[in-house]
């Protein structure tokens, strides 16, 4: 079984507060930390492939067999450090790649400390410049590849996000727009209403008044229509009388007459 890789990635010590300052200084140790130890895993590696081919050089044969036991526990055992050494690069490349995805700015930074890193050489513990194997070369530039994704997909993440953020703002803005409007309607409303209130107040007070008005000239026509009729029996009254006294007197003067 593999055992644990040597440096131990902690994403915990990456604060969201930190300043560009700080990540670049951090990213700079650890991305130094994991490239010394993809390097060392490689050589490794490197080890247990040359034990594999010398055991494979190794003379079988021999009494009882006993040569070529010793060839294939040596090979196993070769075998065995190789996968071992394998599975240990793997697990701690994965972590690496984790350990690097912690933030989008320190991804962003890791990923430009890692290419000039794999360019142009790295510190080790000892402080001295060291290049790359090939090996090592091709296992930081999947780290680095895999950074790049990673930051493709937050960008992506990001457009998306600010997408979303447009179409709420828009329909914010559209249904602060209808309440506007509805709000201008139901005053515009509000007013027309009002209006047409005071107009049908002001004909109902019209209405009453020419109410008032026409009662008030019915009864002057029917006192005025009283007064004819009295004035007419007066009238015919009088005549009468008079017509009474025109007879009187005519029978009267008419019998002065005779008797003279």
């Amino acid at each position: 079984m593999a055992e644990t890789y040597v440096l131990q990635l902690n994403p915990a010590e990456i604060h969201p507060k930190m300043s560009k300052k700080a990540l670049q200084a951090l990213a700079e140790t650890r991305a130094a930390e994991i490239i010394n130890q993809i390097d060392i895993a490689n050589k490794r590696i490197e080890d247990a492939k040359e034990k594999a081919k010398e055991a494979n050089k190794m003379e079988s044969g021999g009494l009882f067999g006993g040569k070529t036991k010793k060839k294939v526990d040596v090979q196993g055992e070769a075998l065995v450090k190789t996968n071992e050494a394998v599975a240990q690069l793997n697990t701690f490349i994965q972590h690496s790649i984790a350990y690097t995805e912690t933030s989008v700015q320190f991804s962003q930074i890791m990923h430009k400390t890692m290419t000039d890193m794999m360019q142009n050489g790295f510190k080790d513990k000892d402080g001295q410049i060291r290049k790359l194997t090939d090996d090592s070369n091709k296992s930081v530039k999947y780290i680095i590849d895999k950074l790049n994704d990673y930051g493709k997909q937050q960008k992506m993440i990001e457009k998306k996000h600010k997408k979303i953020e447009k179409d709420q703002v828009e329909i914010r803005d559209i249904v602060e727009a209808v309440k506007q409007k509805a709000t201008r309607n139901f005053r515009e409303k509000s007013k027309i209403d009002n209006e047409q209130n005071m107009k049908i107040e002001a004909i109902d007070d019209t209405l009453k008044k020419q109410g008032k008005s026409i009662k008030k000239t019915d009864d002057d026509l029917k006192l005025i229509g009283k007064k004819i009729k009295i004035l007419f029996i007066l009238s015919i009254s009088a005549l009468f009388i008079s017509i009474c006294a025109l007879l009187f007197f005519i029978l009267f003067y008419g019998k002065i007459i005779n008797r003279s």
